[in-house]
């Protein structure tokens, strides 16, 4: 490590420093309309303005004075996963010689869109869901068999595991790094994802984020224990990705690989956080993950409307504008013609808004500046 400071001092400072981001959207953010947009939609990859990295990019406060110009490369996308860090979308080699990067990936490889799509928002008013998760005890539902799947992904160890393919995406970054770019010192800061629920509070348990009424499916409600294996299965990918960076070495002089832990920063401001109303979980500022919120074609967002359903329970329902995009385009994954980020909306529930990216903004600063970084400011 002494070498390591010694080679950067030896260095003028002119030289400047060279960072960038690779990962999914939680890297990227999600766009959802012109105005939101980072760079036009490049790639179809729906950069958010304020995403944590152009946040960073922004302030600056975090750099060290004196030095030349600061480079910064933005090639997080929405949808990527663990194997375009390298290979498919080959991510990384959108760097140039970076000192540092920081990478956010691997919620599109464990089934996370399907989680949340079977067990919470059910979009496909045609579809069977099955039971949901609180009627459901052998597992028949398409909530509870995506749960499953999802763990069982997380918990192998063996060759298609979320463990090899992190651990395969590490080896790739620190050939690319060693070999290919010779970089003399590298570090790569990878961070995790957030629990996305308080789930000890009851308010919730009659709650619904269910898109529309299903003729098919009973309501799937956000019960504490559906709300709690969500949050475990999310801790699993974050012990996965510690378990593999504490053992990790990479090769080559001055190449590091640090963990990154944000979820800390998100109590608080997570779904069914105590004293937060129904509504709140929709258009409240301090739930700091975006909802089915609607947004139209001029960059409008329109509010729903709450349904008071029997028994105490509450849904959202959507503006019919709304509604008819999502049964026009019968998959809230695609794109929509001549719009190319209008289909941010429906693809922004479960990320961070601008204040949950700039909890991960902090955090990955602080963690910079703990391990005095060349370049960043003490």
């Amino acid at each position: 490590m002494k070498l390591y400071f010694a080679l950067f001092i030896l260095c003028p400072l002119s030289l400047g420093l060279e960072w960038g981001t690779i990962g999914d959207s939680w890297d990227s953010g999600v766009a959802y309309s012109k105005d939101t947009e980072l760079d036009g939609n490049k790639d179809s990859c729906l950069r958010f303005k304020d995403a944590y990295a152009a946040q960073m990019d922004v302030d600056r406060s975090w750099v060290q004075q004196g030095l030349g110009e600061t480079k910064f490369t933005f090639a997080g996308c929405s949808g990527a996963r663990l194997v375009d860090m390298y290979l498919g979308q080959s991510q990384i080699n959108k760097l140039n010689r970076p000192d540092f990067a920081v990478m956010t990936v691997g919620g599109n490889n464990v089934g996370f869109f399907d989680v949340a799509a079977n067990c919470l928002f059910q979009p496909y008013p045609l579809t069977d869901y099955g039971k949901p998760y609180h009627l459901d005890p052998n597992g028949e539902g398409l909530c509870k068999k995506a749960l499953k799947a999802t763990r069982n992904y997380i918990r192998d160890t063996g060759d298609g595991s979320l463990e090899a393919a992190f651990r395969a995406t590490l080896d790739d970054i620190f050939k690319w790094a060693n070999e290919e770019r010779k970089l003399p010192h590298f570090h790569l800061y990878v961070t995790g994802y957030a629990h996305f629920f308080n789930a000890d509070t009851t308010d919730c348990n009659t709650w619904t984020f269910q898109r529309i009424a299903n003729y098919y499916s009973t309501v799937p409600f956000l019960v504490k224990e559906l709300r709690a294996e969500i949050n475990d299965l999310m801790e699993g990918l974050l012990a996965v990705y510690r378990n593999v960076i504490n053992n990790y070495r990479p090769q080559g002089k001055d190449m590091h690989v640090q963990f990154v832990s944000i979820t800390e920063g998100f109590q608080g401001g997570r779904f069914c956080e105590p004293g937060s109303t129904f509504e709140d979980q929709y258009y409240n500022n301090n739930v700091l993950f975006w909802n089915l919120q609607f947004v139209d074609k001029s960059g409008q967002a329109i509010a729903g409307r709450v349904i008071d359903m029997p028994g105490g329970g509450k849904s959202m329902l959507l503006p019919q504008e709304a509604n008819d995009m999502l049964d026009q385009y019968g998959n809230i994954t695609v794109s929509v013609p001549g719009q190319p980020t209008l289909q941010g909306w429906m693809l922004r529930p479960f990320h961070p808004k601008l204040l949950g990216h700039r909890v991960m903004k902090d955090k990955v600063i602080a963690q910079l500046k703990a391990d005095k970084v060349p370049g960043v400011r003490v």
